[in-house]
């Protein structure tokens, strides 16, 4: 059997990385050999098989959902947004600083 999980992966500025909490909970899973809806499950080799060994894990393992159409969408915790939010703010300040030393030192500023 073959473990495929879904949703343990955090994105930041175009990279995906996964997370301590992200590798303690797929550690935790794959030691307890257990499927957990919308997160994990075991694959037999025939149903991979029969998707020519695709390995895209959206078609082993279906997002949960609260409204039941298994499309949820997950977002980031709020210290995460925080944190990319505060990134993304001095990354901005950053650009401007050097906007205007570009439009300073064409005399345009």
């Amino acid at each position: 059997m073959n473990r495929i999980t879904l949703n343990e992966v955090t994105r930041e500025r175009a990279q995906s990385f996964l997370t301590d909490h992200h590798l303690r909970r797929i550690v935790t899973v794959y030691r307890r050999d257990e499927d957990v809806p919308g997160f994990a499950r075991l694959v037999p080799l025939e149903e991979i098989r029969g998707q020519q060994y695709n390995l895209s894990i959206p078609l082993y393992v279906r997002n949960e959902s609260p409204n039941g159409n298994g499309e949820a969408e997950s977002g980031p915790s709020l210290h995460e947004a925080i944190r990319a939010w505060q990134t993304s703010s001095r990354e901005l300040r950053q650009s401007m600083v050097s906007l205007f030393e570009t439009l300073e030192e064409a005399g345009i500023g």
